[in-house]
């Protein structure tokens, strides 16, 4: 049982790790988007900002903590 709690851990680790990648990959796409689409569409970077400016600031301890829980 012990070992199989242990693999879930770090199953676990790896997704948030993974998870985290793609969240902060994501809003440096969105930082870039707006700068480039700032002079092409305002909507647009309008619309980015504000996925940006809502999109929660994980840090790896708190997402860790959330998922254990």
């Amino acid at each position: 049982m012990k070992g199989k709690g242990f693999i879930t851990l770090i199953a676990i680790m790896a997704l948030n790790i993974i998870l985290l990648t793609v969240l902060l990959y994501i809003r440096t796409l969105a930082k870039w988007a707006v700068f480039y689409s700032f002079f092409k569409n305002k909507a647009l970077s309008h619309f980015l900002a504000t996925i940006l400016s809502t999109m929660p600031k994980y840090h790896f301890c708190d997402l860790h903590r959330k998922t254990i829980s």
